[in-house]
């Protein structure tokens, strides 16, 4: 319960700042992602895992962000801090809680974009704010993959 309110915390923070000025201090990105590897390497070891299961875990949880961070690289059409944030959020909760989650957050940013496209608000060039849809897609994944 502790870890859902951190991680719940931390996600309003960085949907604060993405909101506002369209960037996350990198040393809040980067400051989760250490906390995340740790608790992910303490919570295998405690299960007594083997190393290649650890790191098979490791590697499939980090997958989504992964692919969302070289899509940010070749297109500049996502932050990097958005696959950063969603390889954190894979060692935290697992792959496929993440996936769901992920996905439900850019289904939200997708309709979200159809209506106010629809509505004449932005031009196709605006840019919108992942983290806040990643936010939402994490709490709407809570309720349907539990822990």
């Amino acid at each position: 319960m502790v870890k859902l309110i951190a991680v719940f915390l931390y996600l309003t923070v960085l949907s604060f700042c993405d909101i506002r000025n369209m960037k996350v201090p990198s040393w809040m990105i980067w400051g989760g992602m250490a906390c995340a590897v740790f608790e992910f390497f303490i919570c295998e070891v405690q299960k007594e895992a083997l190393a290649r299961q650890i790191i098979y875990e490791c590697i499939r949880s980090i997958l989504p962000g992964s692919v969302l961070l070289m899509i940010a690289y070749t297109t500049k059409k996502a932050g990097e801090a958005d696959g950063v944030l969603l390889m954190t959020l894979g060692l935290l909760y697992g792959y496929r809680r993440i996936l769901i989650s992920g996905c439900i957050g850019l289904c939200g940013m997708a309709l979200v974009s159809i209506c106010l496209l629809a509505a004449h608000k932005v031009r196709k060039e605006t840019k919108l704010p992942c983290i806040p849809f990643l936010t939402m897609g994490q709490l709407v994944g809570m309720l349907i993959v539990p822990l």
